[in-house]
């Protein structure tokens, strides 16, 4: 994390109407892991991870409530293809996608009420670990590293600790990070993020249907940051295809997902 600017012993912003700047030191970028990780890598990054999250933990008592919730956002896109015409111009859909997008919507609120996404505890999640996301220190004595420091926040959310695992297991993937990329879930049944899982859960445990819920946080990426808010986060073209990925692989992808699969990595 970086250090705010200081001026007069308080932090250092800038106003303008409803609009507000706050400055801060660059944050260093210290060591970096590997495109491909190896076995230690992976199981190195489940503990710092969960080493992490359960920090996490303990500072979200002193974090105020989120206006927002993975609910509302769903919600709100699916008020967005209430209208088919408004729909269908708005993300470029065929009818039968946009009816496909709905069902994806649906069967996501579907799940938070049949797993408990409304008691479990909220905590700040970062959601994008990608390898060029975050730094580590390295030790010299045995290898390993520590997570050091982290910049870009654009989805950074009060949320479920499951919100962050879809990119971990990317991370942890055996095409580890690229260039040209899409957001298929096979990453999460891959035997690498199945290691990831069991060094992560023996530090921080989780309950079968928290497990349960990890892919439905991949549905809720796909739905709300690829399909719902793409264009904020990516340039025109990569959001086009991105999004075309999403109604042509991705959501059809999950509907022959087995989750029973990810169950087995760990329970």
């Amino acid at each position: 994390m970086a250090d705010v600017l200081t001026r007069d012993g308080k932090a250092f912003t800038y106003q303008d109407g409803d609009r507000w700047v706050a400055f801060y030191q660059e944050v260093p970028k210290l060591g970096a892991l590997p495109a491909v990780l190896s076995e230690d890598h992976i199981t190195n990054l489940a503990t710092e991870l969960a080493e992490f999250h359960l920090a996490c933990h303990r500072a979200a008592a002193t974090i105020p409530p989120s206006a927002t919730s993975l609910v509302s956002d769903i919600l709100y896109l699916l008020d967005l293809l209430s209208d088919s015409a408004s729909g269908a111009s708005r993300f470029h859909f065929s009818a039968a996608e946009l009816a496909m997008v709905r069902r994806h919507g649906e069967a996501f609120l579907e799940a938070t009420e049949v797993l408990g996404y409304a008691d479990w505890a909220r905590i700040p999640v970062l959601v994008d670990w990608n390898l060029g996301n975050f730094s580590v220190l390295n030790s010299s004595k045995d290898g390993s590293f520590r997570l050091a420091t982290r910049w870009d926040y654009d989805w950074f959310r009060i949320e479920p600790r499951q919100l962050d695992f879809y990119f971990l297991s990317r991370v942890s993937s055996a095409t580890g990070d690229r260039t040209v990329f899409t957001y298929g879930p096979h990453t999460l049944l891959e035997p690498r993020f199945a290691a990831f899982l069991r060094a992560y859960t023996e530090v921080f445990p989780m309950t079968e249907n928290e497990l349960r819920f990890i892919p439905e946080t991949y549905r809720f990426f796909i739905l709300n940051y690829v399909i719902r808010a793409g264009a904020s986060f990516f340039q025109p073209s990569l959001c086009t295809r991105l999004q075309r990925d999403a109604v042509t692989l991705c959501l059809p992808a999950l509907e022959t997902f087995n989750v029973e699969q990810l169950l087995e990595f760990v329970l």
